[in-house]
């Protein structure tokens, strides 16, 4: 296949991903009391794709990933991401078990250590994250069953 015709089928891909969660509406949330408005990553194909190829996000916005039971290890990597991010999964009783920083483009997994059944991306610029740690409570959207 022609070299042109490769790095267009490469761009449609990426604005087909891109695509495919942008469009998700942010509720309101909160972590460790802080506010922050998430788009719900609930389905296998959002959170396969997450905030890939994503270059900005609201202040204070994020994605809240939710598994429909809790996962014995939940690993991510940031390969198509070019935001730095950090994470934190979350366990079944909504607590925060770790907090995590990932550099944009990288294929460094990034895995909870424990059971868990939520993981929070934000910003790695988020000034809430100074504030958090392990055993803060998240207060998800009520909307948080997955399909």
């Amino acid at each position: 296949m022609h070299s042109g015709i490769r790095i267009l089928l490469g761009l449609l891909a990426a604005t087909t991903v891109h695509a495919a969660t942008d469009h998700l509406p942010y509720l309101p949330a909160s972590v460790g009391g802080l506010p922050i408005a998430v788009q719900l990553a609930d389905t296998p194909q959002a959170r396969t794709i997450g905030l890939m190829h994503r270059h900005q996000l609201p202040p204070d916005a994020g994605m809240l990933f939710v598994y429909p039971a809790v996962q014995t290890e939940l690993c991510f990597w940031m390969r198509h991401t070019p935001l730095p991010l950090t994470l934190a999964f979350i366990g079944e009783d909504q607590r925060i078990i770790d907090i995590q920083a990932m550099q944009p483009w990288s294929e460094t997994l990034h895995c909870s250590p424990a059971p868990a059944r939520y993981v929070l991306e934000m910003p790695s610029s988020w000034p809430g994250w100074q504030k958090l740690q392990p055993g803060n409570l998240l207060q998800p959207p009520s909307a948080t069953d997955p399909g």
